[in-house]
């Protein structure tokens, strides 16, 4: 089928396909996971941006702290983002992917 690099940790490939056999099993548990995770993100971003803004706008905050806050909640709408889409594309994805195969190969890594 395809060549599988040797350099790769098993102890982490062990627990890709722990997790990726897991995600198979239990879906809706993941994506609810997932959404809850992305709402408290988008929230945190919010409270971020606006806090800043508002802040820097009364001068209560100095405009460098105001950059740092805003970033961070840049970097929360980020991942949230991320998170939803692949949500999305996991939907897509997991009918393509080999049951079999990630048991046949966690069984190779057990023994």
């Amino acid at each position: 089928m395809f060549h599988r690099a040797r350099t790769v940790n098993e102890k982490y490939e062990k627990r890709a396909l722990r997790q990726i056999a897991k995600a198979l099993d239990q879906p809706g548990r993941r994506r609810r996971y997932a959404k809850g995770l992305g709402f408290a993100l988008y929230a945190i971003a919010a409270v971020l941006i606006i806090g800043a803004f508002l802040l820097v706008s009364r001068g209560l905050l100095s405009g460098a702290w105001g950059v740092v806050a805003g970033t961070f909640g840049g970097i929360c709408v980020g991942m949230a983002s991320y998170l939803g889409t692949a949500m999305k594309q996991w939907s897509v994805v997991s009918i393509h992917i080999d049951r079999d195969s990630i048991e046949k190969r966690l069984n190779e890594l057990e023994t």
